[in-house]
């Protein structure tokens, strides 16, 4: 009886197929994408054009959505402060940074999907603090998470992909995390964080 070589390989019919993540993601996604420090920078150009060009109309039209009239007077550290999303952002980032770190430099797993890994942790804890401690807020749980979790998948395609196609050579890949996640949350992230998902509605901790 054949018997599977190692945890990562499946059966499929007779055959013994061993599943290997970075030849099923170079075999559909662009070289840009896969392997981005061996790639030209003239080939990757056009893909760093329609990346850049596509995130720029997203935050043009999440920052066309109207402000939560309650958001404008906060006290310095109160309930849904400035300062308070930031400190959530501080835990959340420093949880994805060193699971994105490690998962590229101990595992070798490509940048990308480092940062994707990095990108789900971060939004387990930072749903967690911003509802229970930066906002105080008592909506629906089931509808936050929806909310949440189609802002958090679109905010990690959005990092993955700006990675890829910003890691030049000359560029280590914890510069172009730290830049790529400082442009994606203030020009994604805490936009619709404050007027979309976390809006505050009946039943919201006011200190």
């Amino acid at each position: 009886m054949e018997t599977c070589p190692s945890p990562g390989c499946h059966h499929i019919g007779w055959a013994v197929h061993e599943f290997d993540p970075h030849v099923w993601s170079r075999s559909w996604l662009p070289r840009t994408f896969t392997d981005p420090e061996q790639v030209p920078f003239p080939e990757r150009l056009p893909w760093l054009l329609a990346v850049v060009v596509a995130f720029g109309a997203c935050v043009l039209w999440a920052h066309r959505r109207p402000s939560s009239p309650s958001t404008a007077h906060r006290e310095l550290f109160g309930r849904g402060s400035a300062l308070r999303n930031l400190v959530a952002g501080f835990v959340a980032t420093g949880a994805d940074f060193i699971l994105a770190l490690g998962l590229v430099g101990v595992a070798q797993v490509a940048p990308a999907w480092a940062t994707l890994g990095g990108c789900a942790l971060g939004a387990v804890v930072n749903f967690t603090v911003n509802r229970t401690w930066t906002f105080g807020s008592r909506a629906p749980k089931s509808l936050q998470a929806v909310r949440y979790g189609w802002v958090s998948a679109s905010s990690a395609l959005f990092n993955a992909a700006l990675v890829s196609v910003l890691l030049l050579p000359s560029v280590p890949f914890a510069a172009a995390w730290i830049g790529v996640r400082a442009a994606v949350f203030f020009g994604w992230n805490y936009p619709l964080h404050r007027d979309y998902v976390f809006a505050p509605g009946p039943g919201a901790v006011a200190t």
